[in-house]
Formats: structure tokens, C-alpha cells, sequence
């Protein structure tokens, strides 16, 4: 179960990452932000 945690933060924190890099206009990556 814990691992299963682990891998959705490492997700979250990949989405974040592209998100800043290669989205930085986008609309929809704004909502990620406050979660990371």
C-alpha cells in the first residue's frame, strides 16, 4: 500500500516538473501547482 503512495507522489512530482518545463502557458498545469 505504501508503495503504491510512493509511486503516485513520483507521478504527481513528473507531471510538476514537465508541467513547469514544457507547459509553462498551459491553463490546465496551474491546478497541479498548489498540490506539488
Amino acid at each position: 500500500f505504501q508503495h503504491l503512495i510512493v509511486s503516485f507522489l513520483f507521478f504527481r512530482l513528473v507531471l510538476g516538473v514537465i508541467c513547469v518545463v514544457f507547459l509553462k502557458t498551459c491553463d490546465g498545469c496551474v491546478n497541479y501547482m498548489p498540490i506539488l
